[in-house]
């Protein structure tokens, strides 16, 4: 099931940026619909070449993550796959006009691990809440864990200092060294470096009967995004620059953080804009958890009727 269309909610700043980014994000709504689409056994292989014939925007989809993507295959399946066929690297949906061989050998190969009547992945919903610093992420997510015993945080790992306002397990926080050896355990689910710290989710283990929510910056947004392209991204803009930095400046980051953080948020809104399937101006809280409520609750409906 693709995560659903986005939804800009309330008129979202900057909208030059967001004219610019709309080809973008079209690009990236239909690469998951389609991933999501293969995933599930919707959409076959043969299917989604056919289509890229025909649709410009399906021919630019990486043939790798479509591959990855049907049933009973996974990452290093088909890359080994791939790999023994001679596919390019890099090579797109819309180059295999060219490649009747490999076409006809891939779509072969793969006959008896795709299935039209696969369900949805079984598991939990995966819903990330993203954005730049000071959107108020943070009071959004209290606020929803509060109101929905479904949602199950997880919560990050960071090597950055505690800030005075912050309560002790605003965040697991870390040493460097400690942060090392959950990476080479294979503990984090993603992990990225920002502005000099580095920020983890765990792998996460979400009770029984539970969706994981995650509160990430942009960059962890995009490698869950990659990882699990149904999952969903929502994400939070303060209302304006100035809104920003009276946030930040009021949980205590200091003046080269702010402005570091100001400086960042330009390349996150590109980031976070071509990814999301919902951006929501945080004004009011209140509003701002009611919109991602009302998310959570479709994607719940629309998938449950999937299974």
């Amino acid at each position: 099931m693709s995560p659903p269309a986005p939804d800009t909610g309330k008129a979202a700043p900057h909208p030059d940026l967001a004219d610019v980014l709309a080809g973008v994000v079209e690009q990236r709504r239909i690469r998951a619909e389609v991933i999501d689409d293969v995933a599930a056994g919707r959409l076959s292989f043969d299917h989604v070449v056919e289509r890229a014939g025909a649709e410009p925007l399906v021919a630019k989809i990486k043939l790798l993550p479509v591959v990855e993507a049907v049933p009973a295959m996974g990452k290093v399946t088909a890359r080994r796959l791939l790999g023994e066929l001679g596919a390019p690297a890099g090579c797109r949906l819309g180059a295999l006009a060219g490649l009747d061989d490999l076409s006809t050998r891939l779509s072969g190969a793969l006959s008896d691990a795709a299935s039209t009547d696969a369900a949805p992945p079984a598991g939990g919903n995966v819903f990330v809440v993203s954005g730049p610093g000071g959107a108020g992420k943070g009071t959004v997510v209290e606020r929803l864990v509060a109101d929905d015993p479904r949602l199950a945080l997880s919560r990050s790992w960071t090597t950055r200092p505690r800030r005075p306002s912050e309560s002790d397990d605003a965040y697991v926080f870390v040493s460097d060294a400690e942060f090392d050896d959950h990476v080479s355990a294979g503990g984090f689910l993603e992990w990225a470096e920002f502005l000099g710290h580095r920020y983890g989710t765990p792998n996460p283990q979400p009770p029984h009967g539970c969706d994981l929510l995650l509160e990430i910056d942009v960059q962890g947004a995009e490698q869950i995004r990659a990882e699990n392209p149904s999952a969903v991204v929502v994400m939070v803009l303060a209302p304006s620059r100035r809104e920003q930095e009276r946030r930040m400046r009021g949980r205590g980051d200091p003046d080269d953080v702010v402005e570091a953080r100001l400086a960042k948020s330009d390349d996150e809104l590109a980031a976070g804009y071509a990814m999301a399937d919902l951006i929501v101006v945080n004004d009011d809280v209140a509003q701002t958890a009611d919109d991602i409520r009302a998310l959570v609750d479709r994607t719940r409906n629309e998938r449950d009727r999937r299974r």
